[in-house]
């Protein structure tokens, strides 16, 4: 049990120093358009002005992206002081360790196996990039190993869909599995959302 820890932690522990060694390396600090955007609704959060973004020439209600990712930044950045790009890559490691309690709590003896997945080439490049995509693996993986099969798994599609929108596919999965209260209450949350984006800027996404 113990070499699985210590195999499960030096894993962890590699993909950090290469994520890390690669915005040494990256002038524009992974940073793409989009990741400009979740920085700007961060710091919108932050200063009180709500969930905004400046878009197409005006600044808006972010309706574009779910508020998950951008409130994840600005939550680390408020408690930690760190500007939002550092906070942006701490929060994606921090999923990423998520990710790994998750695997462990599961598969135990074999996690060390299952968790090889996450060295993916292209999934290291996801870390180091202001992406959401982290934060949503993270509570996909949850509703995988903990809330398939329980109520608690309207818990973790909620944290998917705040995320990314493409997170509604998983009412399609409690439906399959007969958890038709936890279905409901996803699907509540969800269009509840939708609508006040729609309140807010005349579309839903």
């Amino acid at each position: 049990m113990m070499l699985n820890r210590f195999f499960l932690f030096f894993q962890f522990l590699l993909i950090c120093a290469v994520v890390c060694l690669k915005l040494r390396a990256d002038t524009s600090y992974f940073l793409t358009p989009d990741s400009y955007h979740y920085l700007h609704a961060a710091q919108s959060l932050l200063d009180g002005k709500g969930y905004r973004i400046f878009f197409e020439g005006q600044d808006t209600f972010c309706a574009i992206w779910p508020v998950g990712y951008a409130a994840s930044i600005a939550g680390v950045a408020w408690l930690t002081g760190f500007s939002l790009e550092i906070a942006s890559k701490w929060v994606s490691l921090l999923a990423l360790a998520g990710c790994f309690w998750l695997i462990y709590s599961r598969f135990r003896e074999r996690a060390w196996f299952v968790s090889l997945a996450f060295g993916a080439s292209s999934l290291v490049q996801v870390y180091a990039n202001t992406w959401s995509e982290t934060v949503f693996l993270f509570f996909v993986v949850g509703f995988a190993t903990q809330g398939i099969g329980s109520e608690k798994g309207a818990f973790w599609a909620i944290g998917a869909f705040l995320s990314r929108y493409a997170a509604v596919f998983l009412a399609f999965v409690l439906l399959f599995q007969r958890k038709f209260k936890a279905s409901l209450y996803y699907l509540l949350f969800v269009a509840g959302y939708l609508l006040f984006n729609y309140s807010q800027t005349n579309t839903f996404t």
